[in-house]
């Protein structure tokens, strides 16, 4: 019973790190684990769906949701999920979209975007939010983005960094 206990003990310390925040494993930006995965898959890990997206003008996009899933440190990220029949069509006609839509080249603006879908929600304002102020909008909320398996998952984070540990906190667990 004692050596049950301790090594419940050493995997709940090993999880965590000195202060507090969860490990994660690194994963490299594109990666195919083989598998198929839907957005009931993301739902069933806790992801919630707030806006669905129509997907006749991004090509080969089966579906586009946008939502949020707490992290294991109990934050409401946003991501943008959008899946795709096979890894080779997410790779080979998604990631030009995911590159438009994430990191400090965003194209956020109707005008410049190939994809109008979700610009409203790809945006962070920054700014006053009380009345006479003014609001700038026109930062990416994804700042990076995965292509994993058979989906691309934009990540918010207001740096590289932190939508990078916010892509893999989400597809960690997916792999979980």
């Amino acid at each position: 019973m004692k050596k049950i206990l301790l090594t419940v003990i050493i995997i709940v310390f090993s999880a965590c790190t000195t202060n507090g925040t969860v490990q994660i494993e690194s994963i490299e930006q594109i990666s195919d684990n083989k598998k198929l995965y839907s957005i009931e898959d993301f739902i069933d890990l806790g992801f919630k769906s707030n806006k669905n997206y129509d997907v006749k003008d991004l090509p080969g996009a089966s579906k586009v949701v946008h939502g949020f899933w707490k992290t294991p440190n109990k934050e409401a990220i946003d991501y943008e999920i959008r899946i795709y029949p096979s890894h080779e069509e997410a790779l080979n006609l998604g990631m030009k979209f995911a590159k438009e839509r994430s990191g400090n080249t965003a194209l956020l603006d109707e005008s410049e975007a190939s994809w109008k879908e979700g610009l409203k929600e790809s945006r962070f304002c920054t700014g006053p939010t009380r009345a006479g102020g003014g609001v700038n909008c026109a930062l990416p909320k994804y700042n990076n983005f995965y292509i994993f398996s058979n989906s691309i998952i934009l990540c918010q984070g207001r740096n590289l960094e932190e939508a990078t540990i916010n892509c893999e906190f989400l597809i960690n667990s997916l792999n979980n």
